[in-house]
């Protein structure tokens, strides 16, 4: 009878007489995805494993090498400590070679590991020397002053911060004082700067008192601020009066105070027929009061100012006096 098999591949019938190569070929191995990949994990651990085996011995070595110089070091004090404890027993008192072997010991345990900028010299006794490192500076402390910052909210106007608060010194001058522009040899209408204590001046028309609208000015340029200062008399005694100074906010282009910049961030006095002039503008301002022609002494002797109520007054005869004093000034 024909011996027959069933083949798991195609269910067909198997004669006896067929070839082998169809069957093997049908059921020739196939790889395995998930076994590959358990393999190829299993050797990247292991190289991984490998290399840092590695980078600890390359680490290991390289401290060896560094330590060596140190365990040789020590190991030559501990044989010079045993050949000495030997001598001494032996009652050789320790001379010859084993007494220079001591010297360069001591020599040697003068100095301390580190770096030669932090070893610290001892002398032999043990103690360190009188000179000292100078002591350390002191800590910087919290500083508790002021910063301004909680202050720009109140020092808001209009929306724009004001870079200028006026001083505790701050008061209304009793005194008329006007400032008289002109323009080469042109008088322009003068300012009357008496109703208050302080006028700031500059570029900026929502803030500035005195609104300048030269490029060359600054949004806020500068302040004139009337300060109540004591005065002392001849006689000893003393009497408190108010006068106009000048301050530069810090301009780019500068405050000019008779033809010289004038430092910024620092008060100074303005006098009777002063010019002031602002950045590259053209215009000069002539400090002037109603009482110019009067001394200064005079008004300082009488308490400072008249008690009137101030008020615009006729300019005509001052007016001149602001014009001398602008030509004076262009020609020198």
């Amino acid at each position: 009878s024909r011996h027959r098999e069933l083949d798991d591949t195609d269910r067909r019938p198997r004669r006896h007489g067929d070839s082998d190569s169809h069957h093997h070929r049908r059921h020739q191995h196939r790889p395995d995805d998930a076994g590959d990949q358990r393999d190829a994990d299993r050797v990247q651990r292991d190289h991984r494993d490998r290399d840092a085996r590695r980078r600890e011995h390359h680490r290991h070595s390289q401290q060896r090498d560094e330590d060596q110089p140190r365990r040789r070091e020590r190991s030559r004090s501990r044989s010079a400590d045993r050949f000495d404890t030997r001598r001494e027993r032996r009652g050789g008192g320790g001379g010859g070679r084993g007494r220079g072997r001591r010297e360069h010991r001591q020599q040697q345990q003068r100095f301390e590991w580190g770096r030669p900028d932090q070893q610290r010299v001892k002398s032999e006794t043990g103690e360190e020397p009188d000179e000292k490192k100078p002591p350390p500076p002191p800590k910087q402390m919290a500083n508790m002053g002021l910063s301004g910052k909680l202050a720009e909210d109140t020092n808001m106007y209009k929306g724009v911060l004001i870079k200028y608060s006026e001083p505790a010194n701050a008061r209304m001058p009793k005194k008329r004082w006007r400032l008289y522009p002109f323009k080469g040899e042109e008088a322009m209408k003068p300012l009357y700067v008496h109703r208050q204590s302080g006028y700031l001046i500059g570029r900026d028309r929502k803030v500035a008192d005195i609104p300048l609208d030269h490029p060359s000015i600054s949004k806020q340029h500068a302040a004139l601020q009337y300060r109540l200062v004591e005065l002392e008399q001849p006689d000893g005694s003393k009497s408190r009066l108010v006068k106009p100074y000048i301050i530069d906010l810090e301009s780019a282009n500068g405050t000019y105070l008779n033809g010289e910049r004038v430092e910024a961030r620092r008060y100074i006095e303005l006098k009777e027929r002063d010019v002031l002039k602002f950045g590259y503008s053209s215009r000069e301002y002539v400090v002037l009061s109603e009482n110019a022609g009067e001394g200064e002494d005079r008004a300082a002797a009488a308490g400072g100012d008249d008690r009137v109520p101030p008020s615009d007054s006729d300019d005509s005869d001052i007016e001149p006096m602001a014009a001398a004093a602008a030509s004076r000034h262009r020609q020198r």
